[in-house]
């Protein structure tokens, strides 16, 4: 495999006719729609990709993305390294009959004027990846608001509110 700068769209003709692979990268300030969730937009996107016919005469297109998002904690409101890793098992249709037709292991990707926009197969399976509210891990000690709650455990004592019937009981 040649580690290469992606090409922005596939053509279908070439899947239909060989099988092979693409190893590449992508500047993440590419991805416009991505660019809008990240604090920095820096870094690349890398690409691996293989596509084949299957037994059952499927173009199949398997694929793994690797990339570093800089996204904001949600508790803390720092900026906070993801690394996101991805994998995706896709087949290029062009109806809705043929999207529905596919086994229930393999999307479906929209082919377009014969080709498939590789720019948005990442940007969009990226966009699936990355969790809902972001934040850092538990066990991350950069997290101030972790940190925060830590301390404040450790000086929080509760009273066991069943201590002054345990007085009175003593007193009868």
């Amino acid at each position: 495999m040649k580690q290469l700068k992606l090409p922005k769209r596939i053509d279908y003709q070439h899947l239909i006719h060989s099988a092979g692979s693409i190893d590449g990268e992508l500047a993440i300030e590419v991805l416009d729609r991505l660019k809008g969730l990240l604090q920095k937009s820096e870094g690349t996107v890398k690409l691996t990709l293989e596509y084949y016919k299957d037994n059952q005469g499927l173009i199949i297109i398997k694929g793994t993305i690797k990339t570093l998002l800089v996204l904001q904690c949600q508790r803390c409101l720092a900026d906070f390294d993801y690394a996101l890793t991805t994998h995706f098992l896709l087949s290029p249709v062009s109806t809705d009959e043929q999207a529905k037709a596919l086994p229930s292991n393999i999307e479906p990707v929209l082919l377009e004027n014969d080709s498939i926009n590789l720019y948005s197969l990442l940007e969009d399976d990226i966009l699936l990846n990355i969790p809902l509210i972001t934040r850092h891990e538990l066990a991350d000690e950069n997290c101030k608001m972790l940190k925060q709650q830590k301390n404040q455990k450790k000086d929080f004592k509760i009273d066991n509110p069943f201590s002054k019937l345990a007085v009175l009981k003593k007193k009868h």
